[in-house]
């Protein structure tokens, strides 16, 4: 597999529950603007997005190069989506796998026939930045923008997240949606808007060109924030329809996990290449990830007790209404690929 294009995603509104006024047709329309297909090979085709690439998503990365995806049989069209865009695509039937895990909890607490079922980091990769000189603390924020990928994606939930743990209310800001990459990098780093949520990745490009030299680090999110940030969900239908089909794919970046926790050197190198950046700048990035990924690609009861906790209160939903952690969470199949390399011993 050659490696896909970086598309940005496009800007999409909010809606209040997911798919809502969401035609199929649109659905597919906006999903196919940031598509981008891996060329062709023998093998079972499906689709799996992703946010943008860095190291948070290094075990795609590694699934791709190390022959991970095609040692399974999988023909995988992959796509650069926040989780706005990748979970209505998914709803729609046009998308087989997203690893915005985090943004498809919220759609499952809303009603969304969808499961996570592996999760990649159990902290959230993002930093809250801003360059205005008046910005020197989360309580500076009130009624301020803060830029985000896409409305509901992990940078909205972190920092909601982060709002519930300084006891500061649900409409303490505001979120806008930059899109993907340069758009957003740039509204922050020039003070256009008051913050924004930004990766360790883009931090440090940020940094080299000195564009942040007057900015300041509000929030590390990872320090304060445990919550599923990434990984992998699907939906009933496929769980159902094609449980060997999940397996296939859970394996896979499974294994693209395992690798880029023990092999730095060679995730490294394949960071900076997917993400264009020096190796230097992938070092680092790769660095802050370490202490987030999830070692069994799972996260404690009590976690996702709190993630159904706080999103439904963040959502308004009755305690009497809330779903149950076996009504969002499915980790049959990592608990199956873990004991499966458990017997055999297999390392990357």
């Amino acid at each position: 597999m050659r490696h896909p294009p970086h598309p940005l995603a496009p800007r999409v509104p909010p809606s209040p529950r997911w798919g809502e006024g969401w035609g199929e047709g649109v659905i597919a329309a906006l999903f196919l603007l940031v598509l981008s297909i891996v060329p062709a090979s023998a093998g079972e085709k499906t689709s799996l997005s992703y946010v943008n690439w860095n190291a948070d998503f290094g075990y795609i990365m590694a699934a791709i190069d190390e022959g991970y995806f095609t040692a399974e049989g999988l023909d995988v069209e992959l796509t650069s989506a926040g989780g706005g865009v990748a979970v209505p695509a998914m709803l729609s039937g046009t998308l087989d796998f997203t690893a915005s895990g985090s943004s498809a909890i919220s759609a499952i607490l809303k009603g969304a026939k969808l499961k996570v079922i592996m999760v990649g980091q159990d902290r959230p990769g993002w930093q809250l930045w801003s360059t205005q000189p008046q910005i020197k603390s989360i309580a500076d924020f009130k009624d301020q923008q803060i830029g985000v990928i896409t409305r509901g994606d992990t940078g909205e939930i972190a920092m909601r997240y982060l709002l519930k743990l300084h006891n500061l209310p649900r409409d303490y800001v505001a979120f806008t949606p930059l899109g993907n990459g340069a758009s957003r990098m740039a509204a922050i780093s020039t003070g256009s808007i008051p913050g924004g949520m930004l990766v360790w990745g883009e931090v440090e490009k940020l940094k080299t060109t000195g564009a942040l030299d007057k900015g300041r680090m509000v929030s590390n999110l990872t320090n304060e924030v445990h919550m599923v940030f990434n990984g992998l969900a699907t939906s009933d239908r496929l769980l159902k329809e094609k449980p060997e089909l999940v397996l296939k794919m859970v394996r896979a970046l499974a294994k693209g996990q395992a690798f880029i926790r023990l092999k730095r050197e060679k995730a490294v190198a394949m960071i900076a290449h997917y993400a264009k950046t020096e190796e230097k700048d992938a070092a680092s990035d790769y660095d802050h990830i370490q202490p987030a990924i999830a070692r069994n690609g799972t996260v404690e009861p009590n976690v996702q007790s709190d993630e159904i906790t706080l999103r439904s209160e963040m959502q308004d939903i009755p305690p009497a209404q809330r779903l149950t952690p076996k009504d969002v969470f499915d980790f049959g199949p990592i608990r199956r690929v873990d004991a499966e390399f458990n017997a055999s011993g297999w390392k990357p």
